[in-house]
């Protein structure tokens, strides 16, 4: 009997160390972003296929609980905390949203964040949840109804985030919008491969130029770091119409006061680089 007692606390002791929390303190997202958009006419505007890198970079306290500090490339992204199930991020720590909610059934919705025209928050039902073992540990799985414009919906791993749509999303309206998706390629942490197919150590060069915040609410800050100067820089709306265009002598540059909407700029040095990004105003 006693021999049975203690086999059974070996059980219950190493099901504990494996418990996995919902979110890392250690990580790394390394994602290929892809976004095409098609014209009136069924003209493609644009077909880009960029590398970026989430990283945790650091963490904060603030009134007791910890804000970890995520970045995109060398660019501060948002503040993330969370508690025994949920995720929270945002730019203000006193002002935060649900990224993730790992306490939620088959059946239940959420709503994933998507300030922007025409789709807004988007509603999505929880179709399955499972527990999958990855690195080691048992993780719940959570896969939610497909967007109606995409294929996929947002698949959640704890501990690594949503698989489907680059780890960390932080604007699914952008995923609806046009034919946009952002894969997750490797999740890394604590220096260890956890998921995907890098191997531990990787990374992807963040693609010249970095724009932040985006999306912004009117004000974008563009580095030209690695650009031979000048630079033009042109923004066009989403069916082609020109909305301004700028030349640059500087590596910093900022546009002001957008019309609200999803632009492309066209960056170029007029010989060597020529660079198209999309950005949410």
């Amino acid at each position: 009997m006693r021999i049975l007692t203690i086999m059974l606390m070996l059980i219950v002791c190493t099901t504990a160390a494996q418990a996995q929390g919902v979110f890392p303190d250690n990580g790394s997202w390394y994602r290929k972003f892809h976004s095409i958009a098609w014209g009136h006419g069924g003209e493609v505007l644009w077909d880009i296929t960029t590398y970026n890198t989430y990283r945790i970079n650091g963490d904060t306290l603030i009134n007791g609980n910890t804000f970890y500090k995520l970045y995109d490339g060398n660019a501060f992204a948002v503040y993330i905390t969370n508690d025994s199930l949920k995720v929270y991020c945002g730019e203000d720590p006193g002002n935060l949203r649900v990224l993730f909610d790992y306490g939620l059934e088959t059946g239940d919705s959420f709503e994933f964040y998507g300030p922007d025209y025409p789709y807004g928050t988007l509603n999505q039902t929880v179709t399955m949840v499972d527990s999958v073992m990855i690195g080691g540990v048992m993780r719940k799985r959570i896969q939610f109804q497909n967007f109606s414009s995409y294929g996929s919906g947002p698949l959640l791993i704890e501990g690594i985030g949503d698989v489907n749509f680059g780890g960390i999303e932080l604007n699914y309206s952008y995923v609806a919008w046009y034919a946009n998706t952002t894969t997750l390629l490797c999740f890394n942490s604590n220096g260890t491969n956890i998921y995907g197919g890098c191997t531990t150590g990787v990374s992807y060069t963040k693609p010249l130029p970095q724009i932040y915040p985006n999306p912004s609410s009117g004000l974008i800050a563009i580095d030209l770091s690695g650009f031979s100067l000048p630079v033009t820089i042109t923004m066009l709306t989403t069916d082609g119409r020109l909305t301004g265009t700028w030349k640059s002598a500087d590596d910093r540059f900022q546009i002001f006061s957008r019309d609200k909407g999803t632009y492309l700029l066209v960056i170029s040095d007029g010989s060597i680089r020529s660079v198209q990004r999309v950005v949410i105003l």
